[in-house]
């Protein structure tokens, strides 16, 4: 019996072999030897669980296999993971396309910043050390009305932080028809158990009134926690009181209000159609003690979680243990500070990628899908493409109900599925991601950003 295993495993080439041949050779290069034989190594453990299952054959006919498996698993290692992306999908805050594009002034300060030392901490009057928070403080501030700012790293990271350092040990209050699920399965009840807070829910899932809230403020209670319900809408027999009645409890029975507003938006939306986002200096003119939102929604910034609110809470979150742990490093307060600055000036429109894709005349983008469209029909015979009016979404959990009128290439191939062209996009360079429909692929033209029409052309020639 060991005999005949021993006959079967002769057929495996040895690693000093597989690791002399020329294709193999050139991945030791540029991914260093121990990357390579570790690779080899477990490829041709693979082949010896098989010829111990049954004979492999001819040992030329193996070597050929093994290094064919090895060099392909190596050109996938020898790949940049983190690549960019066309995004046809008409969702203008994707989150799985990493939500906000920057503005050129924000990368452009990133890329200043990032190519060599920076003032991140260093006081330039005194020539001592700083806070990298006085970089974005003072602007963050003045944009929503509040006496003081702090920006972590996101947002669930702030809300924690904000609970964890007010409110440990204490009640807090909320409507249980705001103990929502974020992103990536994350719940406001285990956000507030891991904060160390105990939870008071009141109301019901549907309507929660101001005497609900009144009779839970007990002697041990701190907070009221307003949450922002950003990625789903409820309608019908539903109650919430106001902000502002919210605010007049909390003062009547000494507690802190503290709102997440989630999407965070800074200037009104009504005039591209969304209605219901409160922006983030409302909440604060409606006396919320603290207001926590995202920067790369509908600030249309870096990703980060600020905070914004009264100067003593303020300072009092800043001095917490973790803050250091939950602080953002110098790139993104580089974006987020050009950001801002966009913000202040009245520029947003006209600058921020979120913005300008929102605010969009429908004419010009009908312009690009017709532009688009003409350039896949001249690929040549088998391709079809036509326009047709669509609906576009916000996208990142802000105003989910809202629609934005569009326009979509729906394009297909002969004898090629949806299916079939989705996958042949995705494995473009730049990846092309759209959205299928009536057994067509969909690219939606609201979101393709500026040059993306020739990218994506020159990308699918590979293909054509």
């Amino acid at each position: 019996m060991a005999h005949e295993s021993d006959s079967r495993l002769r057929c495996l080439p040895s690693v000093s072999r597989v690791l002399s041949a020329p294709e193999v050779q050139r991945y030791v290069v540029s991914l260093g030897h121990p990357a390579v034989t570790r690779v080899v190594r477990e490829t041709i453990g693979r082949y010896r669980d098989s010829a111990l299952a049954a004979p492999l054959g001819d040992g030329r006919r193996v070597l050929s296999a093994v290094v064919e498996e090895v060099v392909r698993a190596l050109a996938g290692q020898g790949k940049v993971s983190l690549s960019t992306v066309v995004n046809g999908t008409g969702v203008l805050l994707h989150t799985n396309l990493g939500r906000a594009p920057l503005s050129r002034a924000a990368l452009s300060q990133l890329v200043e910043i990032a190519s060599g030392y920076c003032t991140l901490e260093l006081d330039r009057a005194t020539r001592k050390r700083g806070s990298r928070h006085q970089h974005v403080e003072p602007l963050l501030a003045e944009l929503c009305g509040a006496e003081g700012s702090l920006a972590v790293n996101n947002n669930a990271a702030a809300v924690w932080l904000v609970l964890r350092a007010l409110a440990a040990g204490r009640k807090v209050v909320v409507s249980r028809g705001e103990l929502v699920e974020i992103g990536g399965g994350f719940r406001i009840p285990d956000i507030l158990r891991d904060a160390g807070v105990e939870l008071v829910e009141v109301g019901t899932t549907n309507r929660t009134r101001i005497e609900d809230y009144a009779a839970a403020c007990s002697a041990d209670a701190l907070m009221i926690l307003r949450v922002h319900r950003s990625n789903f809408e409820m309608v019908g027999f539903t109650e919430m009181p106001s902000l502002a009645a919210l605010a007049n409890l909390a003062r009547e029975r000494g507690l802190q209000l503290v709102v997440d507003q989630g999407s965070g938006a800074l200037v009104d939306l009504p005039a591209a159609g969304i209605q219901g986002e409160q922006t983030v200096k409302g909440a604060i003119a409606a006396k919320a003690d603290l207001v926590c939102f995202s920067g790369d929604k509908l600030l249309g910034g870096p990703q980060a979680g600020l905070i914004v609110g009264k100067a003593d809470l303020i300072a009092r979150i800043a001095q917490h243990p973790m803050m250091r742990a939950l602080r953002p490093g110098k790139l993104e307060l580089a974006a987020l500070e050009a950001t801002l600055r966009a913000h202040r000036s009245g520029a947003a429109g006209d600058e921020i990628p979120f913005h300008m894709m929102l605010h969009e005349p429908l004419s010009e983008v009908r312009a690009r899908a017709d532009r688009l469209a003409a350039g896949i029909v001249g690929l040549g015979a088998g391709w079809s493409a036509d326009v047709r009016p669509t609906q576009n979404r916000i996208g990142g959990g802000a105003a989910p109900t809202a629609l934005i009128e569009g326009y979509g290439v729906f394009l297909s191939r002969l004898e090629w599925s949806a299916d079939d062209l989705a996958q042949a996009f995705a494995g473009l360079h730049p990846s092309v991601i759209g959205r299928i429909e009536d057994d067509r692929l969909v690219v939606e033209a609201r979101t393709l950003l500026v040059g993306d029409v020739e990218v994506t052309l020159q990308a699918m020639r590979a293909i054509a």
